[in-house]
C-alpha cells in the first residue's frame, strides 16, 4: 500500500501499535525514498504551530520558514521523494488533515504516512486498520507459542518478569490471559510486570470481570475497554505512593526529569526523598517510560489520560497545575537571567527538551486574563535568552509573543514587561524581514506606553538602535544608541547581564559592518578595537554562543582593515564554533559574509570565485529556509551586491549562474555550513551516465521529458535537474508532469516513474 498511494493512514485504537508499525514500515522501505522524516504531534496542542513544526522537521533540524502553506510547499518541492511520517493526528485531525491535503497537492513528490485513531478523510487517502495481534487459536502449546500475542508476551517477560515461564501446568491460564488482553500490544505489555509477583493463575483470577460482554462486541470499543480495564487494574495494584505519583506526573505535557518530578509532585504525602524510588518502580511496571539517553521520563498517551482523570477526581489538579506552571516559569526566567555564561548551550538544550511543557504552560495561562501575564513572561524570557534564535524558531517566537500580548488584560499593559514584549516581537519581525514601517509603528506603540512608566526602558532603547542598524547604516547615528542601551541595562543589575551583552554585541557588529570604504584607517582600527573588546568580554564570561558572534565580528573588522587571510579564517572559526553547538541562527549570517570575504581578494582565483558565488547562492537558500531575511538588512545587502558585481566581472555569466545554482541546492543549515567549511556540495548534480544520455526515447515520447525521466530515475531532484540542464525549475516540473502522463502514472509518483524507466530499459 505504501508504494501504491501517496497518503496512507494507519488507524486503530490506542495501544494497537500504530506508531511502531509506521516506523518499521518506513525502515524497511527507506530505500524507496530520498529521505524519511518523523513529525510527532502527540504533545502539540496549538494548531498555529502545525506548519512551523512540519517545516522544521521537513528541512531537518530546527529552522524557521514563513508560516504559510505556500512557503512549506516551496521547500517540499526540492526535497525529492520524501516520506513524511505524521504520528498521532487524532487530537488535531480537523486542523492537520487540510494541511496534509494541500501539501500533497502542491508537492507532487511528497508521500505521507499518518497514524490516527480515525482517518484524515482527504482526497487520495488509503487507510489500513492496525488490528490487534493474532491470538492463539489452538489448545496445542507448541502451536500457541507461534501466535503473535504469545511471542510479544514472551519477549517482554524476558526483561520485565524473567522468572515467568510457560509450563504444562499454566499454559491454559496464559491463553486465558492473552484472550483477555484482546491482543492489544500495550495491554499485553501492562500484563507482564505483575507476573514477577504472582502466578499467571493468580493474575487471571484477579482480572476485572466487567469484560464479559466484550466477546460479544466486535467493534473497536472492545479493544478500548480491554486496554482501559488493564490500565485501571494495574493502577489498583500499585502502592498509594505509586498511584499518587502516577496521577501527578500526568500534568507534564512532554516528558519530565527527576528534578522536575521532585519539584512539582512532592509534598507531605509524597516526600521528595521517596520520589526516585517510586518512579523507578513505575518504570519497572511499564506505567512510565524512561529514556536512558537523556534521563527523561514520559507517559504513553492512554496512561497519561487515565492518570489525569484520577488527578481530577482527587481534587489536587489545581494545586499541581500551579506547581507545574511555576516550575517552568522559573526555568524560563532563570534562563533569561543566567544567559551569557559557560552554561549557555546547556540552557538551550534544556529548554528545547522541555519545549512541549513550556508551550503547554503558555497555552493554558493565556486562557484566563488572570494568568495571561505568565505566558508573556515565558515568551519574553525565551526570547531574551535567545532560545528562539539559537534553535531557529523565529516563527514560533512571533506566535507566542503576539498571542500573549493580545491576551494580557488592559490594566496590566502599563509595565516594562509589556513594553519589552512589544519591542522583542518587533525585533524578531525585523530579523524575518518585516516592513520597516511595521517596526517603526511597534516602536512608537511601545514608546507611548513607556511614557506612562517612571522607569528606564533599555529594551526600547535597544530596539531603536536595531531599527537604525538595519535601516540607517551610519555608525555615528547607530553606535551611541547602543551604548545608551548598554548603560541602561547595566543599571538594572545582574538579572539583565544577557541583555547588556546583546547591546554590547550590537555595538561591535555596528562598528564592524557599517564602515564605508571612505572611512579613515583610524575609524577601521576603532572598529577592530571595539570588536576585540567585545570578544574579551565574552571570553571572560566563558559564554560560547556570544563568543562565536564576537569572533565573527572580529573577522569582519579584520577584513575591513585589509587583512583578508586572517579575517576569512576568523569568520570560518566562528562557523566552526556555531556548528559544534548546533546554532541555527549564526550561520545564516556567517555563510554570506564568508562569500563576501572571499570576493574581496584582488587576487581571487577562478576556483575561489566559483566557491564565493556558491556561498552567495547558499545564502539565498538559507533566507528561504530559515526566514532570516538578511536581504532586507542594509549592511548585508550592500556586501552581497558588491560581491556579486565583483564575481560577475571575474567569471563568465554561465559559470557564475551555475555556481550560484550549486549553492542554492543546500537543503538545510547543516549542508550550508558543510559547504562553507568543507566545500562540500551535498546532492550536487552529476552528469547522467552515457547509457542514460543516449537511450532512445520510448514511442510517443519527445526527447526532453525522456531525459528528465531518466534523471528522476537516478534520484535527482527537480532543482538538481534544473541546474544540470541549465533550465528553470518550473520547466523541469513541466517535463516531469508530462512524463507522468506519458507513463500513465498518477501525478507525484516518482517511485513509479523510476520503476517505469528501469522496466523500459530492460525490455
Amino acid at each position: 500500500m505504501l508504494t501504491q498511494t501517496r497518503q496512507l493512514t494507519l488507524t486503530g485504537v490506542g495501544g494497537a501499535g500504530k506508531t511502531t508499525l509506521a516506523l518499521e514500515l518506513a525502515r524497511r522501505n527507506q530505500d524507496l525514498f530520498t529521505d524519511v522524516r518523523l513529525v510527532e504531534l502527540r504533545t502539540l496542542n496549538k494548531k498555529d504551530l502545525l506548519i512551523p513544526e512540519l517545516a522544521r522537521l521537513v528541512i531537518g533540524r530546527d529552522q524557521s520558514i514563513p508560516n504559510s502553506i505556500d512557503a512549506l510547499i516551496d521547500v517540499l518541492i526540492d526535497q525529492g521523494e520524501l516520506l513524511l511520517i505524521v504520528d498521532n493526528c487524532e487530537h488535531l485531525v480537523d486542523d492537520v488533515a487540510p494541511i496534509i491535503a494541500d501539501l500533497l497537492e502542491g508537492a507532487p513528490s511528497l508521500h505521507v504516512l499518518a497514524t490516527s485513531r480515525e482517518p484524515l478523510d482527504i482526497p487520495g487517502e488509503r487507510t489500513r486498520r492496525v488490528t490487534p495481534l493474532e491470538l492463539p487459536t489452538s489448545n496445542d502449546l507448541e502451536t500457541a507459542r507461534k501466535s503473535e500475542a504469545m511471542q510479544l508476551l514472551l519477549d517482554r517477560a524476558a526483561s520485565k518478569a524473567p522468572s515467568f515461564q510457560i509450563t504444562e501446568d499454566n499454559w491454559r491460564d496464559v491463553l486465558a490471559l492473552l484472550r483477555w488482553t484482546a491482543g492489544i500490544p500495550m495491554t499485553i505489555e501492562l500484563a507482564v510486570p505483575p507476573l514477577e509477583l504472582m502466578s499467571v493463575r493468580e493474575l487471571v483470577a484477579r482480572l476485572p470481570t466487567s469484560t464479559k460482554y466484550l466477546s460479544r462486541n466486535r467493534s473497536g470499543l472492545r479493544y478500548h475497554q480491554s486496554n482501559d480495564l488493564m490500565i485501571k487494574w494495574g493502577y489498583d495494584l500499585y502502592s498509594p505512593q505509586g498511584q499518587l505519583l502516577w496521577q501527578r506526573v500526568s500534568v507534564f505535557a512532554g516528558g519530565f526529569t527527576l528534578h522536575a518530578a521532585e519539584a512539582v509532585c512532592a509534598d507531605e504525602r509524597l516526600p521528595v526523598e521517596e520520589i526516585s524510588v517510586v518512579l523507578t518502580d513505575l518504570v519497572h511496571k511499564s506505567a512510565i517510560i524512561r529514556s536512558h539517553k537523556d534521563d527523561r521520563y514520559e507517559l504513553l498517551t492512554p496512561m497519561q489520560q487515565f492518570a489525569a482523570e484520577r488527578l481530577r477526581e482527587s481534587g489536587d489538579e489545581g494545586v499541581l497545575q500551579e506547581r507545574y506552571r511555576d516550575y517552568f516559569l522559573g526555568m524560563a526566567v532563570s534562563a533569561a537571567e543566567g544567559w551569557v555564561s559557560p552554561d549557555e548551550v546547556a540552557i538551550m538544550r534544556l529548554l528545547d527538551a522541555d519545549l512541549a511543557n513550556l508551550r503547554s504552560v503558555m497555552d493554558t495561562a493565556m486562557k484566563s486574563p488572570a494568568t495571561a501575564e505568565f505566558a508573556l513572561i515565558i515568551a519574553v524570557s525565551l526570547s531574551r535568552c535567545r532560545f528562539f534564535f539559537f534553535s531557529g524558531k523565529l516563527d514560533e517566537a512571533r506566535i507566542w509573543l503576539r498571542d500573549a500580548i493580545s491576551a494580557v488584560p488592559a490594566e496590566k499593559r502599563i509595565s516594562p514587561l509589556y513594553v519589552g514584549a512589544i519591542v522583542m516581537d518587533a525585533f524578531v519581525a525585523r530579523c524575518m524581514g518585516a516592513d520597516p514601517r511595521e517596526i517603526a509603528a511597534a516602536i512608537d506603540a511601545a514608546a507611548e506606553i513607556a511614557e506612562k512608566i517612571d522607569a528606564p526602558m533599555p529594551s526600547l532603547t535597544f530596539m531603536r538602535g536595531c531599527y537604525l542598524h538595519f535601516n540607517d547604516a551610519t555608525t555615528d547615528v547607530v553606535i551611541p544608541v547602543f551604548w545608551q542601551a548598554v548603560a541602561e541595562f547595566d543599571a538594572l543589575g545582574e538579572a539583565f547581564a544577557g541583555d547588556r551583552n546583546m547591546a554590547s554585541m550590537l555595538v561591535a557588529l555596528s562598528a564592524a559592518l557599517l564602515l564605508d570604504d571612505e572611512d579613515s584607517p583610524a575609524g577601521r582600527e576603532e572598529a577592530l578595537r571595539l570588536t576585540q573588546g567585545f570578544l574579551a568580554e565574552c571570553t571572560t564570561a566563558g559564554a560560547p554562543w556570544a563568543t562565536s558572534w564576537a569572533v565573527w565580528a572580529v573577522g569582519i573588522a579584520q577584513i575591513r582593515c585589509g587583512d583578508l587571510a586572517l579575517g576569512t579564517e576568523t569568520v570560518i572559526e566562528s562557523l566552526r564554533q556555531q556548528r559544534e553547538m548546533d546554532d541555527s541562527w549564526g550561520p545564516a549570517f556567517g555563510v554570506p559574509v564568508l562569500g563576501w570575504a572571499l570576493g574581496q581578494d584582488p587576487d581571487l582565483t577562478h576556483d575561489d570565485a566559483l566557491f564565493a558565488a556558491s556561498l552567495i547562492g547558499a545564502s539565498y537558500e538559507l533566507e528561504r529556509l530559515t526566514g532570516i531575511s538578511i536581504s532586507t538588512h542594509v549592511p548585508h545587502t550592500r556586501f552581497r551586491n558588491e560581491t556579486i558585481a565583483r564575481l560577475k566581472k571575474r567569471l563568465p555569466r554561465q559559470e557564475f549562474d551555475q555556481a550560484l545554482c550549486n549553492g542554492e541546492m543546500v537543503r538545510n543549515m547543516d549542508e550550508a555550513v558543510a559547504l562553507a567549511l568543507e566545500r562540500k556540495f551535498p546532492g550536487r548534480a552529476t552528469q547522467p551516465n552515457s547509457a542514460t544520455s543516449h537511450d532512445a526515447a520510448p514511442p510517443g515520447w519527445t526527447e526532453k521529458p525522456w531525459v528528465v525521466a531518466q534523471m528522476v530515475a537516478q534520484g535527482m531532484t527537480n532543482r538538481q535537474i534544473a541546474v544540470q540542464l541549465g533550465v528553470a525549475r518550473r520547466t523541469v516540473e513541466s517535463h516531469v508532469l508530462t512524463a507522468y502522463r506519458l507513463a500513465e502514472l498518477p501525478r507525484g509518483s516518482r517511485v513509479g516513474l523510476t520503476s517505469w524507466v528501469e522496466e523500459y530499459r530492460h525490455r
